[in-house]
């Protein structure tokens, strides 16, 4: 035993100057923007942790990673990284910039306001801190005032800032100074005829003034650009009704009754699904694999295209043996969703234990287009590579595996076998 330990302590050992070889911190955000911009969210997210993993607190590699997080609803790991790079870089205005657009994103105005308040010492002429902190304090209903100064200071950095404007707009309005919302809301869709909330505070002035047929055309144009805003519908049926316009105010009610109906069965579709997934997950975690199982095809019933429900259906059924199942449940997980790589990859593994090594080398080929970065698919793909008397590429693919992983025993051992 002692002296298998020692073998695998010298072969580790040989390893440790390849790990050391491995690309840079820089290479590796290279490689990461490259996976981005291919559409490789999460191939980006594993090499940029890599980068963030040698070079800590590093900005570049830090804000590219923050931002990928979010893309994958990451939230709460894009706010870990920004809380450290702002620590580490209390200075630097982007820092505070991206931590106050995710707080205020996640509703939490305070810790908002604080990194806004803290970007304008750092510099005063932030459009993107005046207008921001003007959105917070108009929120709270009794800053108008210091909210109006904000936005005024923001227009005055940035004259073109449309969104600026309109704050400026709404605060009037709201303190009915009805003429200067007018005057401001005109100039904004001067700018940009297509702005919702300019067209949409435009109406609710037009029609308190009685404008009601002026106030119907810009219901009427908020319909046009949002076919599914129900809300739009409403207002134009009601003040359709109001001008006696009998037939386009029942059109425009039906077609709000039609969007609301859709609305309601989402939700109730999507709180079922919700509720009974989590029941799924419960018994799974507690060893119930029969009552897990049928929960997930459960919600197959209310959502056939649950992909993830389908995923664990497929794992479940490969634990029990049963290939042909699980076959047949990951590559209907992979018709619903064709771009996440765990399915290929799920479906490689089956291919390979089924003995049909070719069909399995390209669906963990597939795998690696969608990660690259994945470990545990290399090592796979090695697994395949040997069985296809092809050592020399597998020992490829495990030292790649051992690259993004050199912790990864079961590459290391594949690699020790091979030689």
């Amino acid at each position: 035993m002692m002296l298998a330990l020692n073998l695998l302590a010298l072969w580790l050992a040989t390893l440790q100057p390849q790990a050391a070889a491995s690309p840079d911190p820089d290479q590796l955000l290279q490689r990461a923007l490259a996976y981005a911009g291919s559409g490789h969210l999460r191939a980006a997210i594993g090499a940029a942790e890599r980068a963030g993993a040698l070079r800590p607190a590093d900005l570049r590699i830090g804000l590219a990673l923050a931002r990928w997080y979010q893309q994958d609803g990451q939230d709460a790991a894009a706010t870990l990284v920004l809380q450290e790079l702002r620590d580490a870089h209390p200075r630097e205005p982007l820092v505070r910039i991206e931590l106050a657009t995710l707080y205020h994103r996640r509703e939490r105005g305070q810790d908002a306001m604080a990194e806004l308040n803290a970007l304008l010492q750092l510099d005063p002429n932030s459009a993107f801190g005046h207008y921001n902190l003007a959105v917070l304090l108009a929120a709270q209903g009794d800053n108008s005032q210091a909210a109006r100064e904000h936005f005024q200071r923001a227009l005055e950095i940035e004259p073109d800032s449309v969104d600026a404007r309109f704050g400026l707009a709404a605060l009037a309005a709201d303190q009915d100074q009805q003429n200067e919302a007018r005057a401001l809301l005109q100039r904004c869709l001067d700018q940009q005829p297509s702005h919702v909330g300019a067209l949409q505070l435009r109406a609710e002035l037009q029609e308190k003034a009685g404008e009601l047929e002026a106030a119907a055309a810009s219901w009427q144009r908020i319909a046009e650009l949002d076919p599914r805003r129900a809300s739009a519908f409403y207002a134009l049926g009601r003040l359709r009704q109001k001008l006696d316009q009998t037939e386009p105010a029942k059109q425009a009610m039906l077609r709000f009754q039609e969007l609301d109906r859709e609305a309601e069965a989402r939700e109730q579709r999507d709180k079922r699904v919700s509720a009974t997934f989590k029941q799924a997950k419960a018994a799974l975690e507690a060893g119930q694999t029969t009552e897990a199982a049928a929960n997930f095809q459960r919600v197959l019933e209310i959502d056939p295209r649950h992909d993830l429900s389908r995923s664990y259906l497929a794992k479940i059924a490969y634990s029990a043996g049963d290939l042909t199942t699980a076959e047949s449940d990951i590559q209907r997980a992979i018709e619903s969703n064709p771009s996440e790589p765990e399915y290929h990859y799920l479906l490689a593994l089956f291919l390979h234990k089924g003995k049909d090594r070719q069909a399995a080398l390209r669906e963990i080929e597939l795998a690696l287009e969608l990660n690259p970065e994945d470990a545990e698919s290399h090592n796979l793909r090695g697994n395949i590579l040997v069985e296809l008397g092809r050592p020399q590429e597998a020992a490829q693919a495990y030292r790649r595996a051992l690259e993004i992983d050199p912790l990864n025993s079961s590459a290391l051992l594949n690699l020790q076998a091979l030689h």
